[in-house]
C-alpha cells in the first residue's frame, strides 16, 4: 500500500478531508507551507482520476492557495501536478501540490513551532469556514 493510501485513513495532520480528498502539510520539502491535495482513493496519476474527484482536487488546490496566498502574503502560488517518473512524480498516488511563493525570504518558519501550530489552525479554520458556507 502507498503512503498516501495509508495517510488516507489517519486523520492526524491533516488540514482537510472529506470522503473523497484531503489535504496535508508536505514534510518533504525543505520550507512550510507546501500542501498537498490527495484523493484518498488510489490513481497513480491525475489522468486516471474520474471528473467528480479531479473538480474536487483542484477547486480545493484553488482554494488553498487562496488562503495562503493571503496568510503568508506570498506573491505568488504554484499549483502543480507531476504526471509520471519522467515528469518528476516520486509517489505513485495522484497528489496536486500547492505551494506559496516567497515565503522563504520573508520569515523562517521551520525553526517556530508554535507560529507553525498557529499557521496550520488558521489555514484549517479557513478551510472548514468555507465549507460550511457553500454546504
Amino acid at each position: 500500500m502507498c503512503i498516501f493510501c495509508q495517510l488516507a485513513n489517519n486523520d492526524s495532520k491533516k488540514i482537510y478531508a472529506d470522503k473523497d480528498i484531503y489535504a496535508i502539510f508536505d514534510k518533504s520539502q525543505s520550507y512550510f507551507g507546501h500542501i498537498l491535495v490527495i484523493p484518498k482513493k488510489h490513481y497513480e496519476n491525475i489522468l486516471e482520476i474520474p471528473k467528480k474527484i479531479h473538480n474536487k482536487l483542484t477547486n480545493m488546490a484553488i482554494l488553498i492557495g487562496k488562503i495562503e496566498k493571503n496568510i503568508f502574503n506570498a506573491n505568488g502560488i504554484k499549483i502543480l501536478i507531476n504526471t509520471g517518473k519522467e515528469a518528476d512524480q516520486t509517489i505513485m498516488h495522484c497528489h496536486i501540490h500547492v505551494i506559496p511563493y516567497n515565503l522563504v525570504k520573508k520569515e523562517n518558519y521551520s525553526n517556530n513551532k508554535n507560529l507553525k501550530r498557529k499557521i496550520i489552525a488558521n489555514i484549517t479554520n479557513k478551510i472548514n469556514q468555507f465549507i460550511k458556507k457553500i454546504n
